[in-house]
């Protein structure tokens, strides 16, 4: 997150210097390979738009403290498990891993768990998220071994679109 007088600037040819290949890296990752060049090799400060417009930075606020505090506050009231699946999430997709068995599992118990439930409004929708969830949950791609039961799932989905188990 940036503000009005935020300011970045990445000078190692300025300095006479380079940069990990690690740190290149992370910088290409973000920004890409144009601005990453335009950054290095121009060692020039660019301020906290620019930074949001290119990458460098999520968020650009006028009141980068309250809008930091706001989103701490909405992440904290989150839940703690699903955070850090999510974050899991986060770092295998950042790897370019596309499945990962150990999240799905996750997933589906998750789907099934009280804390979804619990964000329900009224106990009529907590009983109709608690039926979908297992339709929800379970393998959901295609070509997979017949024993699991999936609404995305052409061996697993009758053709009006309800879930019926595999032969």
């Amino acid at each position: 997150m940036a503000g009005p007088k935020a300011q970045f600037a990445t000078t190692p040819a300025k300095l006479g210097i380079s940069y990990p290949q690690e740190d290149v890296h992370r910088l290409v990752s973000l920004v890409g390979a144009g601005q990453a060049a335009r950054l290095l090799f121009g060692a020039q400060a660019i301020d906290g738009r620019e930074a949001e417009r290119i990458g460098l930075v999520e968020l650009f606020s006028e009141d980068a403290p309250e809008a930091a505090e706001a989103l701490a506050r909405s992440i904290a009231g989150n839940e703690l498990q699903s955070l850090g699946t999510l974050k899991r999430s986060i770092r295998l997709a950042a790897r370019n891993i596309r499945q990962d068995d150990e999240q799905d599992r996750t997933f589906d118990q998750l789907l099934g768990s009280d804390a979804f439930v619990r964000q329900a409004r009224g106990p009529s929708q907590a009983a109709a998220l608690r039926r979908a969830a297992p339709a929800l949950a379970g393998p959901r791609r295609i070509g997979q071994s017949a024993g699991h039961e999936s609404a995305l799932c052409p061996d697993c989905s009758a053709p009006d679109g309800r879930l019926r188990r595999p032969e």
